[in-house]
């Protein structure tokens, strides 16, 4: 009799922890939905935001501007590009030998 109910014990036991590691994944895959639908309602709201200030000529305009680079009749585009540093050879004074070779070569 005790075997038996050893038995059914065990059997309860192994059921409920079944059941609990199942309520557990659905508690996760419920908050993962959640995040999920939060994120689709805040890029829901940002392109309503966009298609509200593309319905204006303005704001078609600004897009227009900022995707194809497009000027109006008069306007000059201007493209700034960052020069990067040329090494000044003239500039070795207080080097060693060494590093007057290397500044020949571009190398600091």
């Amino acid at each position: 009799m005790v075997i038996v109910a050893l038995v059914l014990i065990a059997l309860l036991g192994k059921e409920t922890f079944d059941l609990y590691k199942k309520e557990r994944q659905a508690r996760l895959k419920r908050a993962e939905a959640e995040a999920e639908y939060a994120e689709v309602l805040a890029r829901g709201a940002f392109l309503d935001e966009r298609l509200d200030l593309l319905a204006t000529s303005e704001g078609q305009e600004a897009e227009l501007r900022e995707r194809f680079g497009v000027a109006k009749e008069g306007e000059r585009v201007i493209i700034l590009v960052d020069e990067e540093p040329t090494a000044d050879i003239s500039d070795t004074k207080g080097l060693g030998w060494w590093q007057k070779i290397k500044s020949v070569f571009g190398r600091q």
